[in-house]
């Protein structure tokens, strides 16, 4: 049993099916379960999406390669998450109850978009305007407030912020830019230069040029102490720290994107007694043949 139908979880199957096959060997019968109604799509070209709107051109593998095998080979479900395990009886449990029997449990569950500490995960779930970068339904969810923000906030979207100049803040400022129902897009970066933990600062302050090329505002060595909410708990400003020389103060903003890394998606641990997690940064505990602390069940990828 694979848990979780990610880009971690789809290139194990199928270096396990090639591995199979090799030989005649034919010894085991793959069921992968994934929580989000997709099939295995690629995150990297995430972006390509806000183009074309179409989820099918990320799909890393076709619709029909999954009932290309052998009957009972390879069996998927998508829209359920496992979030049980008995490791006594070797099964696995879902969301809508279903109970599996594994052999052996490979978990990829992989990781969530981090938050920076001024804001709390269910502060986050229950406002409006802010969101991640990370899945299909975050970028449909940024989408749907941009169109409908003549609706909600009784005009167009003027500035939309991201938080986090790495890769990931860079792509999504670019999609954000591709919006035509955002005015203008604003990169807010805590270091001297974007893409600091990748490039020195001369590559770091050629990239940042080619960004404010494109017509997004760039705030370096800027940080954000809260975001500000209306009465309705809609997003309305970030305030900016200040320093010695320089209170905070508010910027208007009506949509925000937090782009700040990534954390472990280790809380299947929580209903699984035993199964050790790493106390600095998250992820499941594994020694060096990917084995977790419970017997039959491997952790690969991010959540490891």
């Amino acid at each position: 049993v694979i848990v979780g139908l990610g880009m971690v979880g789809i290139a194990f199957i199928e270096k396990l099916l090639k591995y199979d096959l090799q030989g005649g060997r034919d010894e085991w019968e793959i069921t992968v379960f994934g929580e989000e109604p997709h099939i295995a799509y690629n995150r990297v070209g995430l972006t390509q999406y806000f183009a074309n709107r179409s989820i099918e051109s990320l799909y890393l593998n076709e619709l029909a390669w999954y009932t290309s095998h052998a009957k009972g080979k390879l069996t998927y479900h998508t829209s359920d998450q496992v979030v049980a395990i008995d490791a006594e009886n070797k099964l696995v449990r879902t969301q809508r109850g279903v109970e599996f029997h594994y052999d052996e449990c490979i978990l990829a569950t992989g990781s969530d978009a981090s938050l920076p500490p001024y804001i709390s995960r269910d502060k986050f779930f229950s406002t409006k305007g802010t969101f991640v970068y990370r899945t299909i339904k975050d970028l449909d969810d940024i989408i749907a407030y941009a169109v409908d923000a003549p609706k909600t906030i009784g005009r167009r979207i003027r500035k939309a912020g991201v938080i986090g100049g790495g890769l990931l803040g860079l792509e999504a400022a670019r999609a954000l830019l591709d919006l035509e129902e955002v005015d203008q897009v604003v990169l807010v970066e805590r270091n001297r230069w974007v893409l600091s933990r990748q490039l020195d600062q001369e590559g770091g302050t050629l990239v940042l040029q080619k960004v404010r090329d494109l017509g997004v505002e760039v705030l370096l060595q800027a940080r954000v102490r809260d975001p500000i909410w209306d009465d309705e708990g809609r997003l309305t400003a970030m305030l900016m720290q200040g320093n010695d020389d320089k209170p905070d103060e508010p910027f208007d903003i009506d949509m925000l994107v937090f782009a700040v890394g990534i954390t472990p998606r280790d809380e299947l641990s929580k209903a699984v007694p035993g199964l050790a997690t790493q106390k600095r940064g998250g992820g499941f505990t594994v020694d060096d043949q990917l084995a977790t602390s419970i017997p039959n069940v491997y952790a690969i990828g991010e959540c490891a």
